[in-house]
């Protein structure tokens, strides 16, 4: 089967739990490309994505706890966005 079809069908496979925590959309291929190589040990070629993430996309937390894995990275982008919005304000 051709990577790019087992990669979108990581994407069909997860989008709902992703699309329920309203993550952007880099933060979901760097999940689903984190979910190919870790879980599906094939190397997905999109490398695409939030590589920050990659700290919490270890093949143990996608294979033990899928949600609270998204619900540790929805965490992670919130607290970046509000310091991203605190530094933008004491700049302008």
């Amino acid at each position: 089967m051709p990577l790019l079809l087992i990669h979108e069908f990581t994407h069909i496979c997860v989008d709902n739990e992703i699309q329920k925590r309203k993550r952007p959309h880099l933060a979901k291929e760097r999940i689903v490309s984190r979910i190919c190589s870790e879980i599906l040990e094939f190397d997905d070629h999109n490398s695409v994505g939030d590589k920050s993430l990659d700290m919490f996309l270890s093949k143990e937390n996608l294979s033990s706890d899928f949600l609270g894995t998204l619900n540790s990275i929805a965490d992670h982008l919130k607290i970046n966005q509000a310091q991203i919005k605190a530094h933008a304000s004491r700049n302008k």
